[in-house]
């Protein structure tokens, strides 16, 4: 008759029933489990099995915050070098108009402006110095000493003598104004020289 839990051998019935250790020590449950008790895709025990049609385990997350992703972060432009770069373009537009400016013609005197106005349109009769020497003899004999003041006058006069068909270069036109004026007299307003000379050549 056999024992129950043997078979016709006298072996153990179950190959994975607990055995005493040699040591003496309790058998221990559980030590080695057979191919059967785990099976293919099935979640150890602690493991959260993941569910058709359902997402699977999600990485913990650290104080709720989604992390940023790994790799090289876009830099932020700064303030200041925008406003380094637009004080530079600023300086350059300075420096190009100062030295535009420095290379330009210098500004003319009263009496080179008197004269080359005169000169200029009398058609460049006669020489610059000529002008010069008469517009300087005027400036000490009228009390109008700007030169361009008196080149003005004559233009005036001269243009009043074209239209009663009278021709007269403007050269000519100081010489006589001084002749009019007497030899060592204080300086007179020729204004009014001008206008006798005019009405005395119209008459």
């Amino acid at each position: 008759m056999q024992e129950r839990g043997q078979d016709d051998q006298g072996q153990p019935e179950y190959p994975y029933a607990p055995t005493r250790s040699r040591s003496g020590q309790p058998p221990q449950w559980g030590a080695q489990q057979p191919d059967w008790a785990q099976q293919p895709g099935q979640a150890q025990y602690g493991e959260q099995q993941a569910h058709p049609g359902q997402p699977g385990p999600q990485p913990p997350q650290h104080g709720g915050q989604q992390q940023a992703p790994a790799g090289p972060q876009p830099k932020k432009k700064s303030k200041l070098g925008c406003l380094s770069v637009v004080g530079a373009v600023v300086l350059v537009v300075i420096a190009v108009a100062l030295s535009s400016g420095s290379s330009s013609t210098p500004t003319q005197t009263p009496m080179q402006q008197a004269v080359t106005q005169l000169q200029t349109e009398d058609s460049n009769t006669h020489a610059a110095g000529q002008y010069q020497t008469a517009l300087t003899a005027l400036t000490k004999q009228c009390t109008q000493t700007n030169p361009v003041q008196l080149a003005n006058m004559t233009d005036a006069v001269e243009t009043g003598l074209t239209q009663d068909h009278i021709t007269q270069d403007r050269l000519s036109l100081l010489q006589e104004f001084s002749k009019s004026i007497p030899t060592g007299s204080k300086p007179m307003n020729c204004v009014d020289i001008f206008a006798a000379y005019e009405t005395l050549r119209e008459g």
